[in-house]
């Protein structure tokens, strides 16, 4: 029999990951033999791979496979980006070469200061590229930026995404996201090991480990622990039961606000810098469930940068005449 250890509820806090409840719960028959680190570490590989790096190569392949005049690329915003950019390059498409299917439009703009280390990118739009098998090459909707620096080998980065990405450019069936993803994702990361993730993502194709639709993670690594982060890991079932996993707490317990009664911290009376988290059942404790200890280690050294040649894209080099 599994052993339960409710939060104390907050004033109309509940519902969803990451708040406190009170009512009994019915828990899901397979709680204990769920894999939590092999889940944990399949979640977090999803959120550092959902960066708009992966999007852009992507975004460069299917314009490699692409000629001059589909998809038209051109200077400018298209009409329906509601945008006023006249810097940015586009391209407005209903058109097919080679059995692609083009459809809809994509903005872009780039920067690399003469001379400089670093660039910064947006991409922005509401475009598919469909093989003619009818297998989705290529699905962008929403907007993403990123920057990067790179400093004598070293390098830091940041990427926010939000919208839907999907496709067989971007997320091949290697890839920790093979059915692509719909939701936010903010990564935050340097080669001297800073990694802050902030995502929910409802993943496209086959759950992770057949059982998980849904990340959310919120997580910052402090100089003060460099074993464990700061936050939690939420994975969500696909009957809907959310399983969080809780590291070092984010707030202080006893501060009586709204954010640190919404967790459940002031419950779990050894949350030290150990590397492992406790899990929690629509914030119910599950006390018989072994400590849950990710590879924080493999998750952090997994982080990379683009280099800064990868945010030059004009239309004096164009992808489609590279070869």
């Amino acid at each position: 029999m599994l052993s339960c250890a409710p939060a104390e509820p907050g004033d109309e806090l509940g519902g969803q990951s990451g708040s406190l409840r009170d009512d009994p719960l019915e828990l899901p028959e397979d709680v204990e033999e769920i894999d939590y680190v092999r889940a944990v570490d399949q979640a977090l590989a999803v959120v550092v791979a959902s960066d708009l790096a992966t999007a852009w190569r992507g975004h460069i392949e299917v314009l490699e496979a692409g000629d001059a005049s589909c998809p038209p690329v051109f200077l400018g915003a298209p009409e329906d980006a509601q945008m006023d950019d006249e810097d940015a390059l586009s391209w407005a498409a209903g058109c097919s070469v080679d059995g692609n299917d083009y459809d809809g439009f994509l903005t872009w703009t780039t920067d690399v200061p003469p001379g400089e280390t670093s660039g910064s990118r947006t991409l922005t739009g509401d475009a598919q590229v469909t093989r003619g098998n009818g297998d989705v090459e290529f699905q962008f909707d929403g907007e993403a930026s990123d920057a990067v620096t790179w400093t004598d080998g070293a390098f830091s980065y940041t990427s926010s995404i939000e919208g839907q990405v999907a496709g067989l450019a971007m997320f091949g069936s290697d890839s920790a996201v093979p059915g692509g993803f719909r939701g936010n994702v903010a990564i935050d990361t340097s080669s001297a090991g800073n990694l802050t993730l902030d995502a929910n993502l409802f993943l496209f194709g086959e759950p992770l480990l057949g059982r998980f639709d849904s990340i959310v993670a919120d997580l910052e690594f402090t100089d003060e622990c460099s074993e464990e982060p700061v936050g939690y890991v939420g994975i969500r079932g696909t009957d809907g039961y959310w399983f969080d996993v809780y590291f070092l707490p984010r707030y202080d317990p006893d501060d009586g606000t709204v954010d640190s009664q919404a967790y459940p911290y002031e419950i779990i009376d050894d949350a030290v810098c150990d590397g492992c988290g406790h899990l929690f059942v629509r914030n119910v404790q599950i006390e018989d469930v072994p400590l849950v200890c990710p590879d924080f280690g493999g998750v952090r050294s997994s982080v990379t940068a683009p280099a800064v040649d990868e945010y030059v894209l004009t239309l004096h080099d164009p992808p489609w005449e590279t070869e």
